[in-house]
């Protein structure tokens, strides 16, 4: 499967300023679809054959940087699919291509755009709750990134949580799909732990 694309102005289409948009044509075994890029300038301000904006546009230097950056994720995503042998569709590309990107790959900034997206959802308490929990992890650890948070930590999290909100271990033992209980166990010594730190807090009395 043949996957390649291309970065041009669309010329049938003109902006109320009398610009036309920038996009991105990407073509799958065939197959195309295009991409605006939020980016426009004039026909004459366009040069198709070097695919970017001239330098008679006073915002050139800005928006070619904007579109070389378009360029560069494009073609990482191409690149990263065609290392692993994968089939790309283009969902998979608009997943990617579409995501935010946090500065130095920061959970915390993750956080922050993950709570303002569930705004009008859920309610201002329970978004102040999630501000206020943020913020004490944020104290705890400055800096974490995204890379830090894996699969497994997820899935520990959610174990030892469920068990500490009293959920029966029996029921967080299938929603993990452990096949032993043992297994699940290993997260409830975890809370006897702290039940044991707790009670030393009565020697001082």
């Amino acid at each position: 499967m043949k996957t390649t694309y291309k970065i041009f102005q669309r010329t049938n289409f003109v902006k109320k300023n009398g610009e036309n948009p920038i996009c991105l044509r990407l073509t799958i075994n065939r197959k195309s679809k295009i991409y605006t890029l939020n980016i426009s300038c004039t026909q004459e301000h366009w040069n198709k054959d070097k695919f970017c904006v001239r330098k008679a546009n006073r915002n050139s230097e800005k928006l070619n940087k904007l579109i070389n950056c378009k360029k560069l994720r494009t073609e990482e995503i191409l690149f990263n699919y065609d290392v692993k042998n994968k089939l790309m569709t283009f969902v998979d590309f608009e997943k990617e291509f579409f995501a935010p990107v946090f500065k130095d790959n920061s959970f915390h900034d993750y956080v922050s755009y993950s709570i303002k997206k569930t705004e009008g959802i859920f309610s201002k308490d329970t978004i102040r709750t999630h501000l206020t929990q943020a913020s004490k992890l944020k104290k705890f650890r400055p800096n974490l990134s995204l890379s830090e948070i894996s699969f497994h930590y997820s899935r520990h999290t959610f174990a030892v949580c469920s068990l500490e909100l009293g959920m029966g271990i029996e029921y967080v033992s299938s929603l993990l799909g452990h096949k032993d209980l043992k297994t699940t166990q290993i997260y409830a010594k975890i809370l006897d732990y702290k039940k044991i730190e707790a009670m030393k807090k009565w020697e001082n009395r």
